[in-house]
């Protein structure tokens, strides 16, 4: 696998149609970033809650599935940072310059080229052109390149699914974030250049 310029992680999903949008970048906050396959990659949950921790689980067996990153599992994070999972980001919507240290020390223990903080902030019921009712949840994702931890790209995307007649059940939830899952990994790999 030859190096490749990394430019962004992600796609953007529209809410109602779930269309993968345009690649977002920022040239005059960084430079492009060189990938090599071989190269180390840790999935973080950013907050602590369920759907968070499931969604940065699944992103994991994701990305080692099918990048050629050296994928760290989620029992070795465990294992270096007993703490965790922990509320890193107080639920917010984006990864602050404030929050870099509390990665650079997460990145020391675990010794990864890159870490991929993703959390799920918004979970909702909504109507699609009043007709019928979807549930939604609102993926987040930023990477952060080591030495350094420099922002490097961010995805923002919405999942969603119908619920069936009996309401929505444990497993459409379930559903949705495997759903989200995919679809980042997808589009990680693909703009990384690092798929097997």
């Amino acid at each position: 696998m030859k190096p490749t310029v990394f430019l962004l992680a992600g796609a953007l999903v529209l809410l109602a149609s779930c269309v993968s949008g345009p690649v977002y970048y920022e040239p005059d906050r960084a430079e492009p970033w060189t990938f090599q396959s071989g190269q180390s990659l840790v999935v973080i949950a950013g907050i602590a809650d369920h759907d968070s921790i499931r969604f940065a689980t699944e992103l994991t067996r994701q990305l080692a599935e099918t990048s050629t990153f050296i994928v760290k599992s989620q029992s070795e994070v465990t294992a270096a940072f007993p703490e965790y999972p922990a509320t890193i980001l107080d639920d917010r919507l984006s990864l602050a310059d404030s929050d870099i240290p509390k990665f650079q020390n997460i990145q020391m223990r675990l010794g990864t080229d890159y870490i991929l903080v993703a959390w799920c902030p918004i979970k909702e019921m909504y109507s699609a052109n009043n007709l019928d009712s979807r549930f939604a949840i609102g993926f987040l994702c930023q990477m952060l390149g080591f030495p350094g931890g420099r922002k490097l790209g961010w995805s923002s995307f919405y999942e969603s699914i119908t619920p069936s007649l009996t309401g929505l059940q444990p497993q459409d939830q379930s559903n949705v974030i495997v759903a989200g899952a995919e679809k980042m990994a997808s589009a990680l790999v693909d703009k990384t250049d690092m798929r097997k």
